[in-house]
């Protein structure tokens, strides 16, 4: 077995903050995302500069997001690549779908209740914010079969952001997964170059599909660039190169059509959305050139980026129940005092959010991701085929 890059999961960590940055600004800063200018809460206009600036990849959540997809596929790939028991892949495949589906249970239930009982806040905040996003989402209430529904189908086959608007990238993450898999099985028999040959041509069909699964194709075409042509990294000038190309790709604007120097990127099809794709792209190269700087990983490698990369997954989760509850109300509620100013009712609202989804992901992390994990070791060490029998 390969030794774990232990960057990658600080990167991954780094990924679901700048999801949570990015839904938080949509919440309470509309401008950053929308770039107009009657939801502008800051003098000069700055959140509407913000929208469509390169710098301000770090707010951009769809770039995040292809990014924890692409590192997803890439660790998934280099450890099946370097399997040394082959028949250790069925053990990955079978517990895929349930290591994503269990943790998800709470955070559904929770929402049901929250619903139930009228515990969100979000609508008091949409007429100070403006934010059109935070209005469209925890409307009414939903029945005992929605949830059902939406713990084992329509969260994975439909993209249904009933219940978290972050969900819909779930189903992406779990068939993306599967793809990443499969592709990386296909160095176990198949020659470097015929391996090459097939990963070019999934890039070319997924992105003519259009789907957010070419973050795992990249991925795994990154694992294999590293397992079998090591030459190709460790070139700082190269990796600087490639890493500004990642992020400036990466902070092309989601919620407005550029005006700036990333309207020369507008020359996709219809079929093809523009800042998927360059977003796509802005995460590969951003993860290829980090690989070629050393020092740049060493940070990522520290405790605090580890333990982000830990609680990842319940980070992602957990933000947005909360973004629309408590997050919503401690808003309300400075706004109400008449104390501070609308900036300043941000600020704190974000240092709570921040702390808040911080315990919470790792009391999560612990209890229930660490519950469902062990559950499933169990349950597959006593119905695996005993390995004389196979």
């Amino acid at each position: 077995m390969n030794k774990r890059i232990m960057w990658l999961d600080g990167l991954k960590g780094l990924a679901c903050i700048g999801v949570l940055a990015h839904h938080f600004l949509v919440a309470f800063l509309p401008a950053t995302y929308y770039g107009d200018v009657n939801m502008s809460k800051l003098q000069n206009q700055g959140d509407v500069l913000l929208s469509q600036a390169p710098y301000a990849f770090f707010i951009n959540g769809n770039y995040m997001v292809a990014l924890f997809c692409l590192v997803s596929a890439l660790v998934l790939g280099l450890k099946i690549m370097n399997l040394e028991k082959k028949q250790d892949v069925a053990d990955m495949f079978i517990k895929r779908y349930p290591r994503l589906m269990l943790p998800i249970v709470p955070i559904i239930f929770s929402v049901y209740l929250m619903l139930k009982y009228e515990c969100f806040a979000h609508l008091q905040t949409v007429s100070l914010t403006q934010s059109p996003w935070l209005g469209a989402f925890y409307l009414e209430k939903v029945s005992f079969k929605r949830c059902i529904d939406g713990i084992f189908v329509t969260t994975w086959y439909t993209s249904d952001s009933t219940f978290s608007n972050a969900f819909w990238m779930l189903g992406s993450l779990f068939f993306g997964s599967m793809l990443a898999m499969i592709l990386s099985m296909f160095t176990w028999k198949i020659k470097r170059n015929a391996v090459d040959i097939i990963y070019v041509f999934c890039i070319l069909i997924y992105i003519r599909v259009n789907t957010l699964q070419l973050a795992f194709v990249l991925g795994v075409l990154l694992a294999h660039l590293y397992k079998e042509r090591k030459g190709l990294f460790h070139h700082r000038w190269i990796g600087m190169i490639c890493l500004l190309l990642g992020i400036f790709l990466g902070g092309y604007p989601s919620g407005v059509m550029p005006t700036n120097i990333y309207r020369y990127l507008n020359f996709l099809p219809p079929e093809i959305s523009a800042f998927q794709l360059w977003h796509i792209f802005g995460a590969f190269f951003t993860v290829y050139g980090l690989w070629n700087l050393v020092y740049v990983c060493k940070v990522l490698e520290c405790r605090f980026m580890q333990f982000l990369g830990k609680i990842s997954y319940a980070i992602y989760l957990i933000h947005i129940p909360l973004l629309f509850s408590g997050s919503c109300y401690v808003f309300n509620r400075m706004m109400e005092l008449g104390r501070f100013s609308y900036l300043k009712s941000v600020g704190i609202t974000f240092i709570f959010t921040m702390l808040c989804v911080l315990v919470l992901a790792y009391f999560y992390n612990r209890y229930v991701e660490g519950w469902c994990n062990k559950w499933l070791n169990m349950l597959l060490k006593k119905i695996s085929v005993e390995e004389k029998d196979i």
